[in-house]
């Protein structure tokens, strides 16, 4: 079938596809509101260490992150759960049974409502994920999807890190 637009996490460059906006999104901790470490803006990958971690299971994209991260740090994660739920994820880190590792984009709800924190791991060998709207270049969207498409596009810098999260501190502040 065609379509008129479509979301992509990590899109590859395709010949026919137009990119009309995207968001970074970055890999980080989410604790508990008032957790240690869900006080920093920041931090590295070690900083877990000896923390019970809920981390996702291996289908889902950001696993394979966590699992460079692991590896380049030689860091022997204390893993209590894996799920490929994400919602799973950050309930059980709501419930305090340890620290999740998920990405901005996952908990942009939990966080603005103060259910969660998040950290952004700063590892330098960690690159933003890319979430994009799409469209097909060889084809021009209906009038109806137009409408629709710029009403995405309008709300789509709000997904990223920076303005997700960053903006969630400065009205705490």
């Amino acid at each position: 079938g065609e379509v008129d637009f479509g979301i992509l996490f990590e899109p590859h460059s395709y010949r026919d596809l137009t990119v009309r906006a995207f968001v970074e999104v970055v890999l980080g901790f989410i604790t508990p509101p008032g957790h240690p470490l869900g006080e920093l803006s920041e931090a590295r990958f070690s900083a877990a260490i000896g923390e019970p971690l809920i981390v996702p299971a291996e289908v889902l994209a950001i696993s394979q992150q966590i699992a460079v991260l692991e590896g380049t740090t030689g860091m022997d994660m204390s893993r209590i759960a894996t799920s490929d739920n994400i919602q799973m994820i950050a309930s059980l880190v709501q419930a305090g049974a340890g620290v999740g590792i998920l990405s901005s984009l996952d908990v942009i709800t939990e966080v603005q409502a103060g259910q969660v924190s998040f950290t952004r791991i700063s590892d330098a060998l960690l690159r933003p994920m890319t979430l994009a709207l799409c469209t097909n270049s060889a084809r021009t969207p209906s009038y109806a999807a137009s409408l629709v498409l710029s009403e995405i596009e309008n709300g789509f810098a709000g997904l990223s890190y920076v303005e997700s999260m960053l903006s969630t501190e400065e009205n705490d502040a």
